[in-house]
C-alpha cells in the first residue's frame, strides 16, 4: 500500500482557513508541466476510448469488458470525445469524420419509439437490448448533447444529425398533470413510466429537461419549478442528493455541453466540489473524488447511495478542474501514486485508498467525462462552444430566464452562497 493511503483515517478535525487559503484554486494553471500532464492524460484517455468502439459499428462498449450492450448516453459521450480528440490534435480531422460517420450510420439503424431510441442496444447487432426494454429520457439528453456537438463541429453531418433529433417527440413525454417530464417509456408494453418524473435540478437529468423546453414540449416555467432542495457539508451549500446520491458527476455532467456559468446549477456543482476537497482534508485522505464508479476489485458498480470515504474516482477531479484547477491537478497526481494510471490508457476507474485495491476496468462514461472536461478546459470551452451554437440550444437559452437574464440568475443564487468566497472555519 502506498504511504499516502494510510492517511485516510486520520483524526477528523475542523480545518481553519486564513484569508490567503480561503480561495482554493482561483485562476488557471500556470505551471507548463501541469498543462503538459493534462494534455498527456487526455491523449492516453482518448487511446482507451478509441479502443472501446466496436470495429464494425463504431458504437462504444460500456466498459473494458466489452459486454454486448451500450447506452445512448455512452454514444453521446463517445461522439463528443471524437470532437475533443480532433480539436486537441490527438487525431486528424479525416479520422474524426470517419468515426463520426460510422457511428451515425449505426444510430440511423436503431429502432425508435416516439422518435426516441431505446436506452440500451446491442453494440454489434444494433438490436434493442432484451434485458432493459425502455427509453430513458435522461440518457437521451446526453445522447443529444453529443449529436448537436457533432452537428456544429462537423457541419457536413448537420443534416443527418438534425433529422435524428427532429424526430424526437419530446412533447409525448411532457406530463400535463404534473407539469414535469416523464423519465421513461417501456418499449415492450408501450407504456410511459409516469412514476418516473424528472422533478429535480440536482440530478443528471438537467440536459433532458433543458431540451424538453428548448423543443417547445415543456413550458419555460418548468425550469423554475424543478426542485432545488439543498444540503450542507464542510461550510458549503449545494443541491441534493449530492453525497446521498451518485456524487459529483450528477451536477457536472450536463455542463459538459450546456454552458451553465452564472447559474444556480454551476454554483451548486462548484460548492459540492469544494465540500469534497475540504472533506478530504478533514478525514486525512490523500485524494478526493466521490462519485458513482466501478467498485474496486471488480465488486460491481457503486451507484446512488453507495459512496464510500475510501473509494475515489479520478474523473471527479477533471469535472471540477475549471473551478479548482490547482486542487484538481494535485488530486490527479495523488491518485496516480496509488498505481491506477496505466502506461497509455489513462486511469482505471477507481481505487480504494484504504486497501489499495483498484477497479481494473475502464467505463466509457467516466473516461469520456474526464476527456471532455479536459477538452473544455484546455481548448477554450470547445464542446460548450459547439453546443451553444446549435439553433435548438439557442432557443432554450432564450426561453429559460435563468440563462437569458443574469440579474435574475444572480437573485436565485442568494440561497447558495459561494463557499469559496471568504474566510472562516469549515465545520
Amino acid at each position: 500500500m502506498m504511504a499516502g493511503v494510510a492517511l485516510l483515517f486520520a483524526a477528523t478535525i475542523p480545518v481553519p482557513r486564513s484569508d490567503a487559503a480561503a480561495r482554493l484554486g482561483a485562476g488557471r494553471l500556470s505551471d507548463p508541466r501541469d498543462v503538459d500532464y493534462l494534455n498527456t492524460l487526455a491523449k492516453d484517455t482518448w487511446s482507451c476510448i478509441a479502443g472501446m468502439a466496436h470495429p464494425a459499428t463504431g458504437m462504444p462498449y460500456d466498459s473494458k469488458e466489452h459486454n454486448p450492450n451500450t447506452s445512448v448516453s455512452n454514444v453521446g459521450i463517445y461522439l463528443t470525445c471524437i470532437v475533443v480528440a480532433r480539436d486537441m490534435g490527438i487525431i486528424a480531422p479525416i479520422e474524426a469524420e470517419r468515426r463520426i460517420n460510422q457511428t451515425l450510420s449505426s444510430i440511423e439503424k436503431l429502432r425508435t419509439w416516439h422518435g426516441f431510441q431505446q436506452c440500451w442496444n446491442d453494440v454489434a447487432t444494433l438490436e434493442p437490448a432484451a434485458n432493459d426494454r425502455s427509453i430513458s429520457v435522461l440518457d437521451t439528453g446526453n445522447f443529444v448533447g453529443g449529436l448537436l456537438t457533432v452537428a456544429q463541429a462537423c457541419p457536413k453531418f448537420s443534416d443527418r444529425v438534425h433529422k435524428i433529433t427532429a424526430a424526437m417527440r419530446w412533447q409525448d413525454f411532457y406530463d400535463q398533470q404534473t407539469g414535469l417530464v416523464i423519465g421513461g417509456f417501456k418499449t415492450d408494453s408501450l407504456e410511459f413510466i409516469k412514476t418516473w418524473q424528472l422533478n429535480s435540478l440536482g440530478y443528471d437529468s438537467q440536459l433532458a429537461q433543458f431540451l424538453a423546453i428548448a423543443s417547445g414540449a415543456a413550458p419555460p416555467t418548468m425550469w423554475d419549478k424543478l426542485d432545488r432542495s439543498t444540503d450542507k457539508r464542510c461550510g458549503a451549500v449545494f443541491m441534493s442528493p449530492a453525497w446521498k446520491g451518485g456524487g459529483l458527476f450528477l451536477q457536472y455532467i450536463g455542463g459538459l455541453w450546456l454552458d451553465n456559468r452564472g447559474t444556480f446549477l454551476a454554483r451548486s456543482a462548484k460548492n459540492f466540489a469544494y465540500s469534497q476537497i475540504i472533506y478530504a482534508r478533514q478525514i486525512g485522505s490523500p485524494a478526493w473524488g466521490w462519485s458513482s464508479c466501478a467498485n474496486p476489485n471488480n465488486h460491481g458498480y457503486m451507484g446512488s447511495g453507495d459512496l464510500k470515504d475510501e473509494v475515489v474516482t479520478p474523473h471527479c477531479a477533471a469535472l471540477a478542474i475549471e473551478d479548482f484547477p490547482e486542487e484538481a491537478i494535485k488530486c490527479l497526481r495523488s491518485i496516480e501514486t496509488t498505481g491506477i494510471r496505466t502506461p497509455d490508457q489513462g486511469f482505471y476507474d477507481s481505487v480504494n485508498l484504504k486497501t489499495g485495491e483498484k477497479s481494473n476496468t475502464f467505463l466509457i462514461l467516466d473516461q469520456g467525462m474526464l476527456l471532455i472536461s479536459l477538452g473544455n478546459y484546455l481548448r477554450d470551452n470547445c464542446v460548450r462552444g459547439y453546443f451553444q451554437a446549435d439553433p435548438l440550444v439557442k432557443r432554450g437559452r432564450q426561453l429559460i430566464r435563468e440563462y437569458s437574464d443574469q440579474a435574475y440568475a444572480n437573485s436565485l443564487m442568494i440561497a447558495l452562497p459561494d463557499a469559496n468566497a471568504g474566510p472562516g472555519v469549515v465545520s
